[in-house]
């Protein structure tokens, strides 16, 4: 690992002052990317990923005949003047929150090669390097970009949180304070904004500028996260993109001061990725996910993105999900069907935008790779320098969806990503034809009946024995008499059960797989799997269901899941609720 930083010329790659290659411990710098200002280049520069069980040599040669000690990679590096090589991920002294994930995904083994000159011929030389045996892939990098705002409608007031859209005031009467950690990967945010500074994440572990890395994250100084552009600890935004972001999900709420964000209180990490123009690299931004994970972020917001596939950005999204992080990223602004990125990875929830008349934004992406809606048109949030600014995209729409997120984990600890997911999903508001539709897929996403329905289903204990006792308890209190249903499941919760299956017209799917041995339990309870539950709420709309843990050698050591439906007492025929899912592990 460097104990320099690695500094460039106005463009990133284009290095000026490379330091030597010194020993694991102390690094300050993710990657030779990172640049000072300007424009980045990616003509430089090409990413491989080696081989099980290859590792290369690091470090830099001026004299562009870097070697590795892998005779073919060093015999391509002389050719092509390759003079310097590092490891994109480099691995922080305490470890990573799970290394078997980590490697499995092949992040420990992704290479950055660096060209004294530029080159126009990188696809060939991506092709000779990848047809070496000891190189599983090679690529390009690319330019990546904040979601530009068009410059057309926009509006000065936070008509986004009214009751026509995100209905954040019945929901804040739910909850307004996350106590999660919310990653922010953009152009950083403006530390010293007075409706923001009480919000940002304090690393416990750090000491504010002895330049050291005291918690052995591999990142000096990051106080309140750290800056991948820059190579430094100071993630300050230069460009005002991402402190408008980090204002919707977070500017102090309720303190007489410019706006509100969705979480009055909140706990925001700062991760910078991004230059003073708004654009980087996917690899800074990969880095700028690990890293996120690393520090146990719980909510990730990519309001970036672009149109070409990544595998170190998948994989750093794998890396993510691995570790139960809800992701959420702008669908973005080209008004197009084709997959953008990051938001159209399978395990990051995309978000369209919706304008003022509950309508899918006509420059919005959109898609069946999308999920949901959030308001984007003209919104006002936190700018730099102290300021507020009003801006138009889908980069405004997904920290709505964030922040929810953010909220539905601190009011119900026991969902996890999938359940947080699911439960936004089959809670946004109804747009379009009924069911999810190709316009608006699930909706617009809905603070209150998120936050409504996140209490709705708990356990008394999310772990117990076989002949022990859990009491699965639902809480809907403007329900009384309401017929519920409470359906288990040892496979998982997608693709889920189709309720249209049982109820005409219905268009939503339970969270959770209806799967052949849950059918066969109803006829075979002994066999370990959990029957079914059923009953009316009370009058509170509050009921309790007392499990038994059976035995069975199909449930031992493995996760059962619990979702449910609400029936109105009035009309079995309709569904009116899906419950979210809790988990229970077996001993």
């Amino acid at each position: 690992m460097r104990s320099l930083i690695w500094a460039s010329a106005a463009v990133v790659a284009v290095l000026v002052a490379p330091a030597a290659h010194a020993g694991a411990g102390g690094s300050t710098s993710p990657g030779p990317w990172v640049g000072v200002g300007g424009r980045p280049r990616i003509d430089r520069h090409l990413l491989v990923r080696v081989e099980p069980g290859v590792r290369l040599l690091e470090g830099e040669d001026a004299s562009g005949r870097m070697t590795t000690g892998v005779p073919e990679i060093d015999a391509l590096n002389v050719t092509y003047h390759v003079n310097a090589v590092w490891r994109v991920h480099q691995d922080p002294p305490r470890g990573r929150r799970d290394p078997a994930l980590f490697r499995s995904l092949g992040l420990d083994r992704i290479y950055y090669l660096q060209f004294v000159h530029g080159r126009p011929d990188l696809d060939v030389i991506a092709q000779q390097y990848q047809g070496l045996n000891s190189v599983e892939l090679a690529w390009q990098d690319r330019i990546v970009s904040h979601c530009k705002a068009p410059n057309d409608t926009k509006y000065s007031s936070q008509w986004n949180y009214t009751w026509e859209d995100l209905d954040c005031e019945p929901g804040w009467d739910i909850a307004t304070n996350s106590n999660v950690l919310i990653s922010v990967i953009d152009s950083g945010a403006d530390l010293k904004h007075a409706d923001l500074d009480g919000n940002l994440w304090v690393n416990p572990g750090e000491i504010a500028g002895n330049k050291k890395d005291d918690d052995g994250n591999g990142y000096v100084d990051d106080l309140h996260g750290f800056d991948f552009w820059n190579a430094d600890g100071d993630p300050n935004d230069d460009f005002g993109h991402g402190s408008h972001v980090a204002g919707i999900i977070g500017a102090e709420g309720n303190n007489g001061r410019d706006v509100a964000g969705v979480c009055w209180s909140a706990d925001l990490q700062v991760v910078k990725v991004l230059d003073s123009v708004g654009t980087g690299t996917w690899t800074s931004i990969s880095q700028g996910m690990v890293y996120a994970a690393d520090n146990g972020s719980l909510v990730s917001n990519y309001s970036l993105g672009g149109t070409s596939y990544d595998v170190n950005v998948d994989s750093a999204t794998q890396y993510a999900a691995g570790l139960d992080i809800v992701q959420v990223a702008a669908a973005g602004n080209l008004a197009s069907n084709a997959a953008f990125y990051p938001a159209a990875y399978n395990d990051v929830i995309a978000v369209m935008a919706s304008d003022i008349s509950e309508k899918r934004a006509r420059w919005s992406n959109y898609g069946s790779w999308c999920d949901l809606c959030a308001p984007g048109d003209g919104i006002t949030s936190l700018w730099q320098s102290g300021g507020t600014a009003v801006l138009t995209g889908t980069s405004q729409s997904a920290p709505h969806v964030a922040a929810i997120a953010a909220l539905v984990r601190t009011l119900n600890p026991q969902l996890d990503r999938i359940d947080t997911e699911l439960l936004i999903e089959y809670t946004a508001k109804d747009l379009g034809a009924p069911g999810r539709d190709s316009n608006y897929e699930w909706g617009l996403a809905d603070l209150h009946r998120a936050l409504d329905a996140a209490a709705s289903l708990t356990l008394s204990t999310t772990s117990s024995s076989v002949g022990g006792q859990v009491d699965l308890r639902i809480h809907r209190p403007d329900s009384g008499n309401d017929f519920f249903v409470i359906l288990p499941s040892i496979s998982g919760r997608t693709p889920g059960y189709g309720l249209g299956n049982a109820f005409t017209g219905e268009n939503r799917i339970v969270p959770i797989n209806w799967d052949v041995v849950t059918d066969l339990s109803l006829l075979l309870p002994n066999i370990g799997v959990w029957n079914g539950f059923a009953g009316n709420l009370d009058i509170n709309g509050n009921t309790t269901a007392t499990l038994m843990i059976p035995g069975g050698r199909l449930l031992l050591h493995k996760p059962s899941y619990f979702s449910g439906i609400i029936l109105p007492a009035g009309n079995l025929s309709t569904v009116t609720w899906v419950l979210n899912s809790v988990k229970l592990d077996v001993q």
